[in-house]
């Protein structure tokens, strides 16, 4: 009887700690390509989504060239980011940490450029986490 009890608390024990390790991962908001060109882009959050302490985003095949970032909140507030930084192909940028914390994000605004010759375009995919 005790051997079935511990077996049984160790499995809800596992269940709790996955639970808890999966609301803490790294959550996908969009993939946007990106061409040789400067240009702009927007990352748009719905409200379900939109509620998170920390963001961040992986480059694609191709480096990318980010110049700023703006993330604007439901509330009508808004923070830009300087970024300023070539970020590598197949690379994460840092972790922004979303001031305010736990702020409903409605949209994030890029300003950057495929940093790649040929004329070859990438992709940056925004990540985030509450």
């Amino acid at each position: 009887m005790f051997k079935r009890l511990a077996i049984v608390s160790f499995v809800v024990f596992l269940l709790a700690a996955g639970a808890t390790v999966s609301s803490a991962q790294w959550r996908n908001l969009g993939v946007k390509e990106v061409t040789d060109r400067a240009e702009e882009d927007t990352f748009h959050i719905t409200s379900a989504r939109g509620q998170f302490r920390w963001l961040r985003f992986r480059v694609g095949r191709n480096p990318v060239r980010i110049e700023r970032m703006q993330i604007n909140y439901v509330s009508g507030e808004s923070e830009e980011i300087p970024v300023r930084s070539l970020i590598g192909a197949n690379r994460y940028s840092r972790i922004i940490d979303v001031e305010g914390r736990r702020r409903f994000i409605r949209d994030v605004k890029f300003w950057w450029q495929a940093a790649s010759l040929g004329r070859r375009s990438t992709t940056v995919t925004l990540f985030g986490r509450r």
